[in-house]
């Protein structure tokens, strides 16, 4: 899904010798577990796995991280790759093929096609990432600056539409990686410590 720079690929070389391909292509894939941070100032973890439960996501609590939850991602699926196209740049392709439905911003050429065709959504190199039913017709998208394109129908890895959740809309949730919570752990702050994350989202 991505190309990396020829100088690059031969330090890696330099270090991983016959491994470096495999490396390369594991680079591509997303981790096994998609990991949120519970905003434990508004809900407590149990509450909160309860409520996505109850909803038919399968969140589990970290055994390190007390703040930490994550979902098991799902796949690799086949993606077909149809007639009608849609290039979408490389976040957008990192979201749709986890399972997100496809927005107007991120699209950057498409075939033509009419609301309701099922598309391919393709990432920036080509490759095939999921299977949209679409909302708008090619015209449509031409005048759009946000709003939906498409819903996702099959998908090369399959994951809860966390941003889609109430609970993520509210705040009670935030996409965040293990090792990024893991962090703050290891700084071990403590009160009126002045911390500035330089990486902070959302």
């Amino acid at each position: 899904m991505f190309k990396l720079d020829d100088l690059i690929v031969a330090s890696i070389r330099r270090v991983y010798g016959s491994l470096t391909n495999e490396l390369i292509g594991k680079l591509a894939e997303p981790p096994r577990r998609l990991y949120l941070r519970v905003n434990t100032l508004r809900i407590s973890r149990d509450e909160l796995i309860f409520r996505l439960r109850e909803r038919g996501v399968d969140a589990k609590p970290d055994s390190y991280v007390e703040e930490a939850i994550y979902i098991e991602l799902k796949g690799p699926y086949k993606v077909p790759k149809l007639d009608k196209v849609i290039y979408v740049d490389r976040n957008t392709a990192e979201s749709v093929m986890m399972g997100s439905n496809l927005y107007r911003p991120g699209v950057q050429k498409f075939s033509s096609f009419n609301k309701g065709d099922e598309v391919t959504v393709l990432s920036p190199s080509g490759e095939p990432v999921a299977v949209v039913e679409t909302v708008v017709s090619s015209n449509e998208v031409l005048g759009m600056v946000k709003g939906l394109v498409g819903i996702n129908k099959v998908s090369k890895y399959r994951a809860p539409p966390i941003r889609e959740l109430p609970e993520y809309v509210n705040g009670l949730i935030y996409s965040q990686s293990l090792p990024s919570m893991i962090a703050t752990k290891l700084l071990e702050p403590v009160w009126n410590d002045f911390i500035v994350d330089l990486n902070a989202a959302p």
